[in-house]
């Protein structure tokens, strides 16, 4: 989720250009206040279409806009599984050496990180921002299509159980 500030920041530029209108404001602050993410509480109450709050992100964050499905196939194995979720990032395509990975919050650190792993990895990441319900929408598929280890096959401190 992002900050307060961020979020702020966000709403103003939607109002500002007409994507918000003034009396939805109170209820998306509410529902910011009661938990939701500015995602949840703009595109799940139907307030935003997915496309135009990705543009938002867009320009918030200077890189373009994707939607990832979760049929998408990239380069994970470029990315370490815990690389990914500490960044909610995904590869999702790979041409050669360059990689176009989309994140759900691409800002400098995360960015940085990112390069780094590039770099280390010898390929050339080319972010983009996504929303994070597609990115855990990704995350479950992956679940789903390799499977969680049966009980059976767990280990706990080096002892199964």
């Amino acid at each position: 989720m992002f900050s307060e500030s961020f979020n702020h920041r966000l709403l103003c530029e939607m109002y500002k250009d007409g994507a918000i209108v003034q009396r939805a404001l109170p209820r998306v602050r509410s529902l910011l206040s009661h938990g939701l993410s500015l995602e949840q509480a703009l595109i799940g109450t139907g307030l935003m279409r997915p496309e135009a709050y990705g543009s938002f992100l867009s320009q918030a964050f200077g890189v373009p806009f994707v939607r990832v499905t979760s049929d998408r196939e990239g380069g994970d194995a470029l990315l370490s599984a815990a690389i990914q979720r500490a960044l909610e990032a995904v590869i999702i395509s790979r041409h050669g050496d360059h990689c176009v990975v989309a994140m759900t919050h691409p800002n400098a650190e995360r960015l940085n990180i990112l390069q780094q792993c590039a770099r280390e990895g010898g390929w050339i990441a080319e972010p983009r921002v996504m929303l994070r319900s597609d990115w855990l929408a990704r995350q479950e598929h992956s679940l789903t299509k390799t499977g969680l280890p049966s009980i059976n096959h767990l280990e706990c401190h080096g002892v199964r159980v």
